[in-house]
């Protein structure tokens, strides 16, 4: 991979990227391509095991988040996929979950008692007990104001991990359907109550 998408990844600068390649901590080759002809390759696999390395923290646990709508069989097998996604995942760039929380709820529910899940999960990130959370996409933790979320995470020390940066789930595309639709019903109810 190239410089910037190995500091991207890491979160660090350029200067911090080279002396992990001084320390050996990243391996570096030549790209032979020709439109890359001369740069420097770092080597994924070292990339993204310092990815992992980074999450870790001495008195932290590193967690994922997964959440399904439903609760029938159909669900159940999302639910489980969505687990698979994010253990392999993690996996593949040295994360290693030490607990998953779990919901059956939609992305809309505030109420707190029917997010056990989440519930959770904030608390121990309010103790901070946390170093990092997985999930595979932003919408399994909340469809509207992710960026509170992630703010208070970072504000506790706690990172957040997205497996899916696009919604390419039908499951999930139709959810995202729903919720919007139901934004817009209230909307409609609470203008029409004034």
């Amino acid at each position: 991979m190239t410089a910037r998408e190995a500091t991207k990844i890491l979160g660090v600068t350029r200067k911090t990227l080279d002396r992990y390649v001084k320390r050996d901590l990243i391996r570096v080759t030549k790209y032979q391509m020709p439109h890359r002809m001369g740069w420097n390759n770092y080597e994924e696999s070292d990339v993204l095991a310092l990815m992992g390395a980074g999450l870790r923290s001495k008195d932290k646990v590193i967690v994922a988040y997964v959440r399904i709508t439903g609760r029938g069989l159909s669900d159940e097998s999302k639910l489980q996929e969505q687990i698979s996604r994010v253990k392999q995942f993690s996996a593949a760039r040295g994360i290693s979950i030490d607990r998953i929380y779990t919901d059956r709820s939609d992305s809309m529910t505030t109420d707190f008692q029917k997010r056990p899940g989440l519930t959770e999960l904030m608390e121990a990130v309010l103790r901070g007990e946390i170093s990092a959370i997985v999930m595979d996409t932003k919408c399994r933790l909340s469809r509207f104001g992710f960026e509170i979320y992630e703010h208070t995470f970072k504000y506790h020390g706690t990172t957040t991990v997205i497996v899916n940066k696009v919604l390419g789930d039908p499951v999930y595309q139709a959810e995202q359907s729903d919720d919007i639709a139901e934004v817009l019903a209230k909307a409609k109810i609470e203008r029409l109550g004034k």
